[in-house]
């Protein structure tokens, strides 16, 4: 049974899970500016300083979205981590976020329309949304019971993200925005509204009013 991608959205990641994403990215790079600082180490003062940064990126933003996952900040996602390889001591590991429609994985891109580096692991996500996405005509005989989606990311400032399903196994540069730019979102929650307050009763007796006059007049 195919999946209806907005269906999969809305339910996965409403306006404000991607509000919760948005905050999440903006701390994730800020502790790399933080940590990978050179007037913090002379270690970050090679040529190769763009590689720490970039490795600590990475590390950085499945940090901060699996605390967003496991502080309920991303209510109904649930973070899973699996190894690249078998051997799971020589691994790394993926963090795939977990909805009830949709396995996300975030990605930095250079550009805003750059694809993400080609890997057997996104390939095997491409193919597994051909018959979801009911894009191509041709799809071949794999089907996942989740969406794959990529959260792309990128900019030294974070500022753009997007929710973006691939889905063509042979060219890696094919998708579909599923969201707006999250970076863009608004970030003020609109005000509760508050009980209004009558303005004071202006409608004084004449009697008083005129007592009140008495006593301004002898005080001065």
């Amino acid at each position: 049974m195919s999946l209806d991608p907005i269906t999969a959205i809305e339910h996965d990641w409403p306006i404000h899970k991607q509000i919760a994403v948005q905050s999440l990215f903006q701390s994730a790079y800020a502790s790399v500016t933080e940590l990978c600082d050179p007037k913090r180490s002379p270690v970050f003062t090679t040529p190769n300083q763009r590689l720490h940064s970039g490795y600590t990126r990475w590390i950085a933003v499945n940090y901060w979205l699996e605390r967003g996952c496991n502080s309920g900040l991303l209510e109904g996602i649930s973070p899973v981590w699996k190894p690249v390889f078998e051997n799971q001591d020589k691994s790394c590991s993926i963090l795939e976020l977990h909805g009830k429609f949709t396995s996300t994985v975030a990605c930095h891109i250079s550009e805003i329309e750059a694809s993400p580096r080609e890997s057997r692991t996104r390939r095997d996500y491409r193919a597994g949304n051909q018959k979801n996405f009911g894009f191509l005509e041709s799809a071949v005989d794999v089907e996942s019971p989740l969406l794959n989606l990529i959260l792309v990311h990128g900019d030294k400032n974070a500022e753009f993200a997007f929710l973006r399903g691939y889905y063509d196994p042979d060219n890696a540069g094919v998708f579909t925005d599923l969201s707006g730019n999250i970076m863009d979102l608004p970030t003020i929650m609109p005000a509760v509204d508050e009980e209004p307050i009558d303005d004071p009763d202006a409608d004084i007796k004449d009697h008083l009013r005129d007592e009140e006059e008495d006593e301004e007049g002898q005080n001065e």
